[in-house]
């Protein structure tokens, strides 16, 4: 389908995510388009506060998904550990730090992802509950890898 005055084409990208593929993103542009008031999405030049509360929610749930995930994984590795190096003295005891940082990070990563749906919620602006989503993505990444 091609829309008279919109162009477009696909393009790949790494997205700073640790060299994965990741879907094409398309870079789309609208030249001489006139849209009528009744079809208007927000404010006239404010399209990117839309875009920002249409993916707010999904970036939040995306990743919550990846805390349970990374919290499923740190207690099988916990389970294993426990399993494996049973005894009063657990002579692997530098397994315990990088442990619980790992924990701590997921925490503070999963207060971060609920301040962000708290803050949408209350009907903070969307930039503002970007930022915190994309913090507690971010740290989440990071704790994942």
């Amino acid at each position: 389908m091609h829309l008279v005055g919109c162009r477009y084409w696909p393009r790949r990208s790494y997205l700073g995510s640790y060299g994965r593929h990741v879907e094409y993103q398309y870079f789309v542009y609208f030249d001489d388009i006139n849209v009528s008031k009744g079809n208007i999405l927000g404010k006239i030049d404010g399209g990117i506060n839309v875009r920002f509360e249409v993916l707010n929610p999904e970036r939040m749930v995306v990743a919550a998904q990846a805390i349970g995930s990374e919290r499923h994984a740190l207690q099988r590795g916990a389970d294993y550990v426990n399993e494996i190096y049973s005894g009063p003295h657990r002579p692997y005891r530098y397994l315990q730090n990088p442990t619980a940082e790992s924990k701590a990070l997921l925490k503070s990563a999963s207060l971060m992802i609920q301040k962000a749906a708290w803050l949408q919620d209350s009907g903070e602006h969307s930039k503002v509950v970007s930022d915190c989503a994309n913090t507690g993505d971010m740290v989440d990444t990071d704790t994942a890898f």
